[in-house]
């Protein structure tokens, strides 16, 4: 399943789904994000944060995420546009909720999209 980030605030406002699965992380700022996620008002469960700079990632994330597909519920994406392309990706090869967190990163740690 493949969800915006309009769904996901939609999804955490209402009944709290992301809460209760195990999600990994995928991005740029991997310890602020991840630091912020866990916390409160959010309380995820990220067991998995792997870092993503640039497309040169892209083959080794995918293959991390086919291989590790038993270890997370949902995959959170927030890479620019190749976020788009890892979203696709992991809910095609590992059945998996993956979220292209789009800029949401920024507007949590920084207050603004940019």
């Amino acid at each position: 399943m493949l969800v915006s980030i309009g769904s996901w605030r939609k999804t955490r406002v209402s009944g709290g789904c992301l809460q209760a699965s195990v999600c990994s992380l995928v991005t740029r700022e991997i310890e602020p994000l991840r630091a912020t996620l866990e916390r409160e008002p959010y309380h995820l469960n990220i067991v998995t944060a792997l870092p993503f700079d640039s497309y040169d990632h892209m083959q080794e994330t995918l293959e991390w995420i086919q291989t590790n597909q038993d270890t997370f519920d949902v995959a959170l994406f927030s890479c620019g546009v190749n976020a788009v392309v890892l979203a696709e990706r992991t809910a095609a090869l590992a059945g998996k909720v993956a979220i292209d967190f789009g800029k949401a990163n920024n507007i949590i740690l920084k207050g603004r999209a940019n």
